[in-house]
């Protein structure tokens, strides 16, 4: 009885032994995954910060784009404005000018119809029946 008290205890004993072994490796298994989770955790923070400043610097960006492309549409429409109003003073320009002049032609010189105040000469004053073309 003996021998199998101190086998007993023999095999109680490298029980124990193996039991703490495998303790302290599976400790030091389980302080690896933890140190290495916080790690991939500082780093996931990291570029998670990263990634929301560069989405801010990117918003900044698009905001002076939509602003800078606002001013470009308005000014844009603004030399649009003014081209039509200066295409439409073409006729005043150059079309009213020379048409006092080719309307003196048929009339002997005497025609201000198309004047802005009318010449007491011109037939044309009041008058449709004098036109040339009719």
């Amino acid at each position: 009885m003996r021998l199998y008290r101190e086998t007993t205890q023999k095999d109680t004993q490298a029980f124990k032994e193996e039991m703490r072994c495998y303790r302290e490796t599976t400790q030091q298994d389980t302080h690896a995954f933890k140190e290495e989770m916080r790690r991939y955790r500082e780093d996931t923070q990291k570029d998670t910060q990263a990634f929301k400043a560069e989405m801010l610097a990117f918003k900044e960006e698009m905001r002076e784009f939509k602003e800078e492309r606002r001013e470009q549409t308005r000014e844009m429409n603004r030399q649009w404005g003014k081209l039509a109003n200066r295409l439409g003073t073409l006729v005043e320009d150059l079309v009213y000018p020379s048409l006092r002049a080719s309307l003196r032609k048929p009339w002997g010189g005497r025609c201000s119809a198309v004047c802005r105040t009318p010449n007491k000469n011109c037939s044309m004053v009041g008058s449709r029946s004098s036109t040339p073309w009719r």
